[in-house]
């Protein structure tokens, strides 16, 4: 039986996290230059593999709207969308020949709703992903591992694992999702997850949010991962996870760390983690037929040294 846990309940410990830090390392593995980091994984035979899943051209977006009705935290803020030219002023610019036209401003943080981070969003021990220094992300952006170097990667299979259908709730409130529980799903499903695949991950979370129409509970009764499935990741060669929560892990479910998956899974393997994704139409879709397998493309906005990107990711099934 599921039940509600409680957050900062249980310890990792150093011995626990600076285990699976350095069995999971990828620094090197890729050259000493390297920044793409899992995304080395997703070549050309997944991208085949992706295009072999597409059966009748069917679309999905996966990206919620990006307004000030949004997901962000109140530390983030929301965008905000400035209107510099519109149809209704009388004096606006106008071209010859009597065109006229309208213009508008976004001001954003970059991971303020559906988004990739990037592999200089998390560091410690002053360094990120690869060994590079934590002083490469400065005023400036960040030098190493800079969004931009994920451009143009970002597209091939995905497969999609589905929480709440493998316990029986429309909308779990703050549960943890162990390995144990990834295996559980594929064998329901019936599914494989190769090398280089992109692995969506439906918690339950975006189901919870249109349940209660409050972003607020969503943040506080979100369910995540537990820090040891980055090892089912790296086993199985994920180039990507992306999730309908807001932190992919369950953040704050440690004592000892609050972001342990994020800490190890971006600095040490260079896993690329995806939030706020909107998968309730394309499970429902999946469900209703039982492929659970699509294309995705869901490219960076290639921002010189930005550690984050807002995506926009399509599936076709």
């Amino acid at each position: 039986m599921r039940t509600t846990v409680q957050l900062g309940a249980e310890s990792l410990g150093a011995r626990a996290f600076g285990g699976l830090a350095g069995r999971l390392s990828n620094w090197g593995r890729w050259g000493e230059k390297d920044e793409l980091g899992t995304l080395n994984l997703l070549d050309s035979a997944s991208r085949r593999s992706g295009l072999d899943a597409v059966r009748d051209g069917s679309a999905f977006s996966l990206a919620l709207p990006l307004d000030a009705g949004g997901p962000s935290s109140p530390q983030r803020g929301g965008p905000l969308h400035l209107m510099v030219a519109t149809g209704s002023d009388p004096d606006g610019p106008s071209l010859a020949g009597g065109a006229r036209f309208t213009d508008d401003y976004i001001i954003m943080p970059l991971q303020c709703s559906t988004q990739w981070d990037g592999l200089a969003h998390i560091y410690y021990g002053d360094l990120i992903y690869n060994g590079y220094p934590a002083t490469s992300v400065s005023s400036a952006g960040a030098s190493r591992n800079g969004i931009e170097k994920a451009a143009g990667h970002i597209a091939g299979r995905a497969v999609l694992l589905d929480f709440p259908a493998l316990i029986g709730w429309d909308a779990p409130r703050r549960c943890v999702i162990t390995p144990d529980d990834l295996d559980a799903m594929c064998t329901r499903q019936a599914l494989t997850v190769n090398q280089g695949d992109i692995i969506l991950l439906r918690t339950g979370s975006m189901a919870l949010w249109k349940a209660t129409d409050s972003w607020r509970t969503f943040r506080s009764d979100q369910s995540g991962l537990t820090f040891d499935c980055l090892a089912w990741f790296h086993e199985r060669g994920a180039a990507a996870v992306a999730a309908d929560n807001a932190t992919v892990e369950l953040a704050g479910y440690y004592s000892d760390y609050f972001v342990p998956l994020h800490m190890v899974g971006i600095r040490d393997m260079g896993l690329w983690l995806g939030e706020y994704w909107y998968l309730e139409d394309l499970a429902a879709a999946c469900a209703a037929d039982g492929r659970w397998e699509c294309f995705l493309s869901a490219h960076v906005m290639p921002i010189t040294g930005a550690v984050g990107s807002p995506v926009s990711p399509v599936a076709l099934r």
